[in-house]
């Protein structure tokens, strides 16, 4: 069963994209703020409130109480016939205005307070002072047809309209709360949907519950100015998750001595020749005779990492005589134990001269020759060369990138290689972010 995303991992998702956050509130507050200014139609809001009074003017006793629940029924009458097309229209024609009566019906609004018998009438309009004049006018025609319906005058404006001096619906300061609010929700959202369908590296724990593999370490993101980190700086993190890593594959190989070890990966670009430069180095520290041999022919660039000389290499050593030629070829560093055989002319057809009886041959030989021999792969997108070298070595590892390499390419990459499955010794998750390092501590002597 895969493992449901972590609230702490989603959290440092959400750090990790701060940028796309504040990139889409702040654009969102923007195009808010220039509709508001440029856009839309500021609008003035004018009211009246009426109350309906007494039913009998001559009576001085006071209001009797079956005249106020007389009058809260009405109420509701009185809303509709403020709308009524026989007032509205009435209005137009009073006040002259271009306009019909569905349009100033859209414009005017009535209510009422529950329980009461105050009825308010609001206007909405672009003109303040013909939202007044509206509101006032309405007010009239109202209580005159209230009188011709009824034939009685228990309507009695209590606030009469005013002209409004600023719009109700533009207010800079609440549009700019209101638009940071959205954009803040909908960057969370847009940045919820691009995790969702990340369907990268996350955590190497996520690498082991959805391929079953074992990871054998956790490499921390660096900016190196040298790429032989373990040789130049020993004692740094990253060397000693280097380390943990050899001691890790010592253990994946307990009942066979470890004479061979293929590095490979899912894509290009995940940092396996790195990985197997320093890796060899590690095993070079504690006495063992590492040979690294270069035998990615289309991208190799173990005589770079080196500055090695690339005239001679893999390719060309296997168009010749390899029992005879295959130490001439072979170039030591300046770190003592360590030597490479760079990759050499990049020829036309690699997976045939990989396949060749003349590497298998040549394999043998340097398995014999070298405690440890490191083959620098290629990557398994949709070529063969790895898959060839992976019948000829001890163990297999897989090399992956954080936040690059997708979970789909390491499991087609473990398919690639199921004939194999016995020496897969683990996966490598690189460039990990550094606040993340309980990964590359968690990961010591797994």
């Amino acid at each position: 069963m895969e493992k449901k995303p972590y609230l702490k991992e989603l959290f440092e998702y959400y750090m990790s994209k701060l940028l796309i956050i504040f990139v889409v509130t702040v654009l969102t507050i923007v195009i808010s703020c220039v509709y508001v200014i440029f856009f839309k139609t500021p609008m003035y809001q004018s009211y009246t409130t009426v109350a309906l009074a007494r039913m009998n003017e001559s009576d001085a006793s006071g209001i009797t109480q079956s005249e106020v629940a007389l009058n809260q029924k009405l109420v509701s009458t009185y809303r509709i016939i403020i709308k009524s097309k026989r007032t509205l229209n009435q209005v137009i024609k009073n006040l002259n205005l271009p306009i019909s009566f569905n349009e100033l019906n859209s414009h005017v609004k009535v209510s009422n307070e529950k329980d009461t018998e105050v009825i308010r009438i609001t206007v909405e309009y672009e003109n303040p002072a013909l939202a007044k004049s509206i509101t006032d006018e309405i007010a009239k025609v109202f209580s005159k047809e209230i009188v011709k319906i009824y034939k009685i005058e228990n309507v009695t404006v209590i606030d009469e309209a005013e002209t409004a001096s600023i719009p109700f619906n533009v207010n800079i300061t609440k549009q700019l709360i209101y638009s940071a609010f959205l954009g803040l929700l909908l960057a969370c959202l847009i940045v919820f949907i691009i995790y969702y369908f990340d369907t990268s590296i996350k955590n190497p724990e996520e690498v082991e519950e959805k391929t079953g593999m074992s990871v054998l370490g956790a490499m921390p993101e660096t900016v190196l100015e040298n790429e032989l980190i373990v040789s130049q700086k020993p004692h740094s993190s990253l060397s000693e998750t280097v380390k943990n890593i050899r001691t890790n594959l010592l253990f994946s190989s307990l009942d066979k001595k470890l004479n061979s070890i293929l590095i490979t990966s899912s894509i290009a670009g995940e940092g396996k020749s790195f990985i197997s430069a320093n890796l060899a180095i590690a095993f070079s520290q504690i006495g063992y005779k590492v040979l690294i041999v270069d035998c990615d022919m289309r991208r190799g660039r173990m005589h770079k990492i080196f500055h090695l000389e690339n005239k001679d290499g893999l390719s060309n050593l296997l168009m010749k005589n390899v029992k005879e030629e295959y130490k001439s070829h072979i170039q030591k560093t300046e770190i003592k134990n360590l030597s490479v055989l760079t990759r050499g002319i990049i020829p036309s057809n690699p997976s045939e001269i990989l396949s060749s009886e003349k590497n298998k041959e040549l394999v043998e030989l340097l398995k014999k020759s070298y405690d440890l021999v490191i083959f620098d792969g290629a990557p398994l997108c949709g070529i063969a060369d790895s898959q060839i070298m992976s019948e000829l070595v001890d163990k297999i590892v897989i090399v992956s990138a954080y936040k690059k390499t997708k979970i789909e390419d390491v499991k087609n990459t473990q398919k690639n290689l199921e004939q194999f499955e016995q020496k897969i010794a683990g996966v490598i998750v690189n460039r990990i972010e550094k606040r993340k390092d309980r990964y590359y501590h968690y990961y010591d002597y797994s």
